[in-house]
């Protein structure tokens, strides 16, 4: 339904002239990675969490960017990584790129600098939080992702959030945007318990109004049976 990222990569390397040897060894000191995180108005986005997982190891290293959008990591040279984007619900792959080799003999390497440009979601889908059948009281295993929601406000003090409930057009329309007005509470309540001040965070119940998917097939039903975060 929403349009996640849109996202360039752009990497420069800085170095001075080096001589070559014959045979030369391979040198193993870490490459400075300096991080410019932006939007697609070349505005830098503070409270990123960029991740860089080695392709060849599966190791796993990230970092947040500072007011100005930026941050600086440490990584192998010779390796493939993949530049992953932790949003609100999960991990969006970025792209991908390549440490040069360093070599004994080369001059130093300086720095690697990386922009990864995007668009932040405005509405994010919570497609593991379940409710009681016909009721708002939140199954326990919505907990899991719910607790990470609230992590992740955390890390976004200046933002505010509405929840939104919504529901298929099974049954009658008042009862459902009463029921969706209290699954979109039961949410809020949760995540305030969790440590957000009830002063960032608004629900809202829409019933059917608006819905993602056709409302003749279980599958589209399904879909529309729903909970939202929108940041405000």
């Amino acid at each position: 339904m929403y349009k996640l990222f849109q996202f360039i990569l752009i990497i420069t390397i800085s170095h001075t002239c080096f001589a070559q040897v014959p045979k030369p060894e391979v040198f193993t000191q870490k490459i400075q990675v300096n991080v410019s995180v932006m939007n697609s108005k070349e505005l830098p986005l503070a409270g990123e969490e960029i991740l860089f997982l080695n392709k060849r190891t599966h190791s796993l290293l990230s970092n947040r960017t500072d007011a100005q959008g930026k941050f600086s990591i440490y990584l192998n040279p010779g390796e493939n990584y993949s530049i992953r984007i932790q949003t609100m619900t999960d991990t969006v792959e970025y792209s991908d790129f390549e440490t040069p080799l360093l070599r004994k003999g080369d001059q130093a390497l300086k720095s690697i600098g990386i922009d990864v440009i995007f668009e932040p979601a405005k509405v994010y889908t919570l497609k593991h939080v379940y409710f009681d059948n016909g009721k708002s009281t939140i199954k326990t295993t919505s907990f899991k992702q719910l607790d990470e929601i609230a992590a992740y406000m955390k890390t976004r003090m200046n933002e505010q959030y509405e929840i939104g409930g919504h529901t298929d057009n099974s049954g009658n329309i008042t009862d459902n945007l009463t029921l969706s007005e209290k699954r979109a509470e039961s949410v809020r309540a949760y995540l305030i318990k969790k440590g957000i001040d009830q002063k960032r965070i608004i629900s809202k119940g829409f019933g059917s109004k608006y819905p993602v998917a056709e409302n003749n097939s279980p599958e589209g039903k399904q879909k529309n049976r729903r909970t939202e975060v929108k940041i405000i």
